[in-house]
């Protein structure tokens, strides 16, 4: 599911590394569309096979009404498509637009929507069943980091559905930024120009000797810069990567391990520790509680 939303806010502007940013709070919608649309063709599946087609629903500035019905849609035909017993189902959820302060919550354009209430959803529709349903995030929105810590915590006793791979765009204190020369949220250019396989050599050659640091930019944000999105927008952004559904990191930066917490995962106490492995580089902060 592809959902892209303006930003019902007067956005913040600052100096990025090139050019201009603007935070989600403002969010362009031509610019979240572009993210959702990108992402779409760059759709992980984390080396995985997949079995059959892939089916996808794009929502552009939906209702909360709009919202709320394709995700019912989804999670029933998940419920009842086959899956072999040693396989698993995958419900791939993207958004693209601004968060709330307080939670993170999803800003449509006549509500909003949390973590624990998109949780809620997706398990009252999915009910039980013998096969585990995995959601996967990809939230490129101011404050992501809380959206991921409320859908974390309501699902956290709960062995049907669960989050598993997801990616977001800011820490729990952090706007999200989308870069006016890029027409795309940081996060979202990153995960669609991963690995500098786009870069060309001449081009980058070329932008060398003219110092034309738009050119460089995007060719340094692949692999050879540990915390590319923090690069993109001068320090004011950090992501937060999300893996198997227990280990999560700031990107280029600590991580912390949540496997033993289940059952006693509480917002603040997973907030703490990601405020304190943005500065751990390389190292595992202790979960506290």
């Amino acid at each position: 599911m592809l959902v892209a939303s303006s930003g019902g806010h007067e956005a913040e502007e600052a100096n990025a590394i090139v050019g201009k940013m603007r935070s989600r709070s403002g969010a362009k919608l031509k610019y979240t569309v572009n993210d959702i649309r990108a992402l779409h063709k760059h759709m992980p599946t984390y080396g995985g096979n997949v079995d059959g087609e892939l089916t996808h629903y794009e929502l552009i500035d939906p209702s909360i009404y709009e919202l709320f019905a394709t995700i019912e849609k989804i999670t029933s035909f998940l419920r009842c498509s086959p899956c072999k017993m040693e396989r698993k189902k995958v419900f791939n959820i993207i958004y693209a637009g601004h968060g709330r302060p307080s939670d993170g919550g999803w800003e449509l354009r006549d509500g909003d929507i949390t973590g624990a209430e998109l949780y809620r959803v997706i398990s009252d529709t999915y009910g039980d069943n013998q096969i585990r349903l995995d959601v996967d995030l990809l939230l490129d929105s101011c404050y992501s980091s809380r959206f991921l810590i409320d859908f974390m915590v309501s699902a956290q006793n709960h062995e049907t559905v669960g989050l598993f791979d997801c990616m977001v765009s800011s820490l729990p204190d952090e706007t999200s930024w989308e870069m006016d020369f890029l027409e795309q949220g940081a996060m979202s250019f990153h995960l669609t120009h991963f690995g500098n396989s786009y870069v060309d050599a001449n081009e980058l050659a070329r932008a060398i000797d003219r110092s034309d640091l738009k050119i460089l930019v995007k060719a340094l944000q692949g692999m050879t810069v540990p915390n590319p999105i923090t690069l993109l927008t001068s320090g004011r952004q950090h992501s937060v990567i999300l893996t198997s559904g227990h280990h999560l990191e700031v990107q280029g930066a600590g991580s912390i391990e949540l496997g033993d917490h289940f059952g006693y995962l509480t917002h603040a106490g997973i907030a703490i520790a990601l405020v304190a492995a943005k500065t751990a580089y390389g190292e595992l902060i202790q979960y506290d509680g």
